[in-house]
């Protein structure tokens, strides 16, 4: 008969993939920064797979999820740092030789200053309130300058 394997046998039942070792292997691939999909690749699984298993093995689940907080910890504060600005010492460097003809080398500390970044506000507001920021724009995409005005009032009387 056509179309049917030789033995009889489909593949409805086959054989889980999933081995015990793969929390700890995918807790250790998500606190590096990989996504689910270059997660689901290293274990040899398609992605389809590797969320079956999620939902399937709690404990799985669960070490994804602890091995992918660090680093969404790591990316909220460095997002945070950017929306409020912040500063920092650079140490320059000169080389340069002495008037007795040895080399030497200076360093000088630098206080920086990088000011908050438009973007990152605006990312993080139309995220973090976006029944309040996602809608300030009239029907031609600029900005409602009265919606704006009415935000920041509110934003105000809230302080």
């Amino acid at each position: 008969m056509a179309g049917k394997p030789k033995s009889g046998k489909t593949n409805a039942g086959a054989k889980s993939k999933y081995e015990d070792s793969w929390p700890e292997i995918a807790e250790g691939y998500a606190r590096r920064g990989l996504s689910d999909a270059d997660i689901a690749k290293n274990l040899g699984i398609s992605v389809n797979t590797f969320y079956v298993y999620q939902n399937k093995y709690e404990e799985f689940s669960k070490a994804i999820q602890r091995g992918k907080r660090p680093a969404d910890i790591i990316v909220e504060n460095a997002l945070y740092k950017r929306c409020t600005g912040y500063s920092y010492d650079e140490v320059k460097k000169r080389q340069y030789i002495d008037e007795t003809g040895k080399k030497r080398v200076e360093h000088t500390i630098v206080s920086k200053e990088v000011i908050p970044d438009i973007n990152a506000i605006r990312f993080w507001l139309t995220n973090r309130n976006p029944e309040m920021w996602k809608n300030i724009r009239d029907e031609n995409g600029n900005l409602d300058l009265e919606k704006v005005k009415e935000i920041m009032s509110e934003f105000s009387k809230s302080l």
